[in-house]
């Protein structure tokens, strides 16, 4: 029997049809692998969820949905367009089985364009995850009380070693630090991840989770993720994960990426493929 690789998203009604195009990209370049799709539901229903199941079961998925129980971050700051559910990444130790010790988690705003290998077999025994790194402003990092030398990632493709998590009750410390430094948090679960879990990451190459300041580039974004020029240049061109962040998303009106076109691709492709 293949090896089974688990995969974690999160998604609601408005972002199943996103969720089924980074889900679609992945399997393409990496038939191979077996995949069990954890989903974190922040509310699915109805003929989302019917869809969701059609283009899980026609591409060969194991799947499991997951309803989270909110209570012990009831706290957390929110906004008028983000709710609770933006936390939902702080409790895969929790809601996974315990005989789950990893899992990739892949947030639905991203395209894969190649193999993961280096995501679903890297060594990450004595991390609490393997992230690729995200640019901050000086006032985030003293706000979260980072040092000039310490790195803040990006939290839209992460390897989560579960078994650190529980062996070191990491959910624990989520809760505590919401509960106590509610203020501090600016960019959500991800902010929490990156205090709570400072100095103890890997560091993925950017080509597994290149952002929109690779396409939007200014002066310090070549030497902030430690490249010259022609590394920048060569990432730039053959990324394996493209992440569509900010409002730089191509279903948003006015969006200018210059990759949007590979997004719609995919989207067409899971339609024709599941209803003709």
């Amino acid at each position: 029997m293949s090896e089974i690789y688990h995969i974690a998203v999160a998604c609601d009604n408005s972002f199943v049809n996103h969720t089924i195009v980074t889900l679609h990209s992945l399997k393409k370049f990496n038939s191979n692998r077996t995949f069990f799709v954890h989903i974190l539901d922040s509310g699915i229903s109805g003929k989302f969820r019917l869809k969701f199941k059609l283009f899980l079961f026609r591409f060969g998925f194991k799947f499991q949905f997951y309803k989270i129980d909110y209570s012990q971050i009831k706290n957390a700051p929110v906004s008028h367009h983000v709710n609770l559910a933006s936390y939902n990444r702080l409790f895969l130790s929790n809601i996974l089985n315990e005989k789950i010790e990893r899992v990739l988690y892949l947030d639905s705003d991203i395209i894969v364009l190649g193999q993961i290998d280096t995501l679903l077999d890297c060594d990450i025994k004595d991390f609490f995850v393997c992230a690729a790194a995200e640019i901050i402003t000086n006032s985030d990092r003293n706000r979260l009380e980072l040092n000039s030398f310490d790195q803040y990632f990006n939290a839209g493709v992460l390897v989560v070693n579960l078994k650190k998590w529980r062996e070191e009750n990491i959910f624990s410390k989520f809760v505590d630090f919401i509960s106590k430094n509610s203020h501090k948090i600016k960019y959500w679960d991800q902010d929490v991840l990156n205090y709570c879990l400072k100095n103890k990451w890997l560091r993925l190459h950017q080509k597994y989770n290149l952002t929109h300041f690779y396409f939007y580039p200014n002066d310090y974004t070549p030497s902030y993720f430690g490249l010259n020029e022609t590394q920048y240049e060569e990432t730039q061109k053959d990324p394996i994960i493209i992440h569509f962040t900010s409002h730089q998303k191509p279903w948003i009106e006015g969006c200018k990426h210059p990759q949007k076109d590979i997004y719609f691709q995919y989207e067409l492709t899971f339609k024709k493929i599941l209803f003709g």
